[in-house]
């Protein structure tokens, strides 16, 4: 590959799938059990030991339980199949999978063929993505964050009972996935107000039947929890909107929205890798000091592209007046539907973050992640089709994408390359007699 790089190349971008794809896999088989999974797990092992479902999902940050009956669906009937985590983990990357579709072909169909592969390589490359491959409610979202923007663009273009049902639907089941479908309420909320799409009613009307129908047992349940040993309490957190007072949290979550198409991960991938699985110390401390010194400049550069990018386009967005209520956005190009989908999306974090009882910190914003990285590719693509020269640039991020992911899983926080993910779960939820009927 060289500034020759043919990003049509059906064989260039299937290798970047697979590249993923692989890395992926590889990161299922190092993780180290943590409590966020255990919660997951605890219920999988109840239906298929027992045969007893739980219908109350994870402990939120401060806000008690989520409804729990679609992740101990989705966990629970890959490993009815198969009793391993990577059964489950398996559906978690399909669902990535379809995200990646979703925002994808529009990028190719809006920004050409560069845009596309650029979204590929930083989203499906990037160890921010690929470490959400675990076992815990929030790696679940970015299918939500996908079936959003793309049933919404359809929206944008026809009142379509499916499409409008699909979207309600989606963030139905998002909500009991993880809280944060706040984010994708009130961003569907300013498409409806500002006139980015055409609402068919009876189609919400039924997404939130569909929505009620799924949470039917958890609400059977809710008297029978104490039975369980959960107690519902009020939010330990901050109160409610107390955050548009603090401030920081506000801005927080802003900065996550611009690292997130940065190569500043998380903490745990970030500042916790670590080369204890070099065996020769003085060659250990080499290979940890050249690695943590170059990934501080590249983080910091790449946030400081990040934040050119999407400055840019928030002037362009501010010059249509997004907030007023006249013009009618369902008639805007597709080009700059996107770039105004993607404004309206950010306000909703705002909005989120402001009125969350809890401080964000980057699992709780992971919907937002796909746009954020495909504002981005879209910037960046402009800059390379500038010159062809520019490409040779895909390379170098291939080539760091498959080096910083190799890393984070030999040796980091949650991964450890001589564990065995699969056999710590045996040991920890063994199936003496499973259940059968």
């Amino acid at each position: 590959m060289s500034s020759k790089i043919n990003v049509n190349s059906k064989l260039f971008q299937s290798l970047i799938f697979l590249f993923g794809f692989g890395l992926s896999l590889w990161m299922f088989t190092t993780f180290q059990l943590h409590y966020d999974q255990e919660q997951i797990l605890g219920k999988v092992h109840k239906l298929i030991a027992l045969g007893e479902w739980t219908h109350f999902g994870n402990r939120g940050t401060g806000v008690g339980y989520i409804p729990g009956t679609l992740l101990t669906f989705l966990a629970g009937v890959p490993m009815m199949i198969w009793y391993s985590p990577y059964s489950a983990m398996f559906l978690i990357l399909l669902t990535h999978v379809v995200a990646l579709i979703c925002f994808y072909f529009p990028l190719k169909k809006f920004f050409g063929p560069l845009a596309a592969v650029g979204f590929l390589i930083l989203f499906w490359l990037s160890p921010w993505r690929n470490e959400q491959v675990e076992l815990y409610n929030p790696s679940y979202l970015f299918i939500f964050s996908g079936l959003h923007f793309f049933s919404a663009l359809k929206l944008s273009r026809e009142r379509s009972f499916a499409w409008t049902t699909l979207h309600v639907f989606a963030m139905g089941l998002c909500g009991q996935v993880h809280f944060s479908v706040l984010i994708l309420m009130v961003a569907s909320l300013l498409l409806w107000i500002f006139k980015m799409v055409k609402v068919n009613w009876w189609g919400v009307l039924f997404g939130i039947f569909l929505t009620a129908l799924t949470l039917l047992p958890y609400f059977l349940s809710l008297s029978s929890l104490q039975g369980h040993g959960v107690e519902l309490k009020a939010s330990e957190g901050f109160l409610p909107g107390k955050n548009l007072v603090l401030i920081y949290p506000v801005l927080k979550a802003c900065i996550y929205w611009l690292r997130y198409s940065s190569f500043y991960y998380a903490r745990h991938i970030f500042t916790s890798i670590h080369f204890d699985w070099i065996a020769n110390e003085g060659l250990r401390s080499i290979v940890s000091t050249v690695f943590h010194v170059i990934k501080w400049p590249i983080g910091i550069v790449t946030l400081l592209v990040s934040i050119r990018i999407q400055w840019q386009f928030l002037k362009e967005i501010w010059k249509h007046q997004p907030f007023r209520r006249s013009t009618d956005r369902r008639n805007l190009s597709e080009e700059s539907w996107f770039f105004h989908y993607g404004f309206y999306l950010f306000v909703g974090m705002l909005v989120a973050a402001g009125l969350s009882p809890v401080e964000f910190n980057h699992w709780h914003l992971l919907l937002c992640l796909p746009m954020s990285v495909a504002l981005v590719s879209v910037g960046v693509s402009r800059w390379m089709e500038k010159s062809e020269g520019r490409k040779k640039w895909i390379l170098a991020v291939v080539v760091y994408f498959l080096v910083y992911n190799s890393f984070a899983v030999l040796g980091s926080r949650y991964h450890d390359f001589r564990n065995s993910y699969h056999q710590q779960v045996l040991d920890r939820f063994p199936i003496t007699t499973p259940h059968t009927e």
